[in-house]
């Protein structure tokens, strides 16, 4: 719970990310704001990024599934998602200060629908 409270308190949030915290474990991260899936490269590594600082979430992805068809193609592609970002960004953890670019994964992430 340490970690997932310092996550709420200090991690590099978006919409995306929160409706994970939210829709995982119960705890209201969204606000006024709605359920949203990642959109792009920039928002699928926010979600990355939670799932690295609270590890714990990683082994409720599923539960992603029933927020929306958008998040179950997200989960079911999930790993190939990352390892592309990854890979295509260089050094990770990229921070919000840094160009993220990743035009295959954000190309493969439209094929998907997403």
């Amino acid at each position: 719970m340490s970690a997932l409270l310092n996550w709420l308190a200090n991690g590099e949030r978006g919409v995306s990310s929160n409706t994970m915290v939210s829709m995982i474990t119960g705890i209201d991260a969204l606000g006024t704001w709605c359920q949203c899936h990642p959109l792009d490269p920039d928002d699928f590594r926010r979600c990355c990024l939670l799932l690295e600082a609270v590890p714990i979430l990683r082994l409720q992805l599923e539960r992603m599934r029933g927020v929306s068809a958008q998040w179950a193609t997200i989960v079911d592609h999930w790993e190939e998602l990352e390892a592309m970002l990854k890979e295509e960004c260089g050094s990770w953890p990229l921070t919000r200060w840094d160009d993220i670019r990743a035009p295959r994964a954000y190309a493969h992430m439209k094929s998907l629908g997403l």
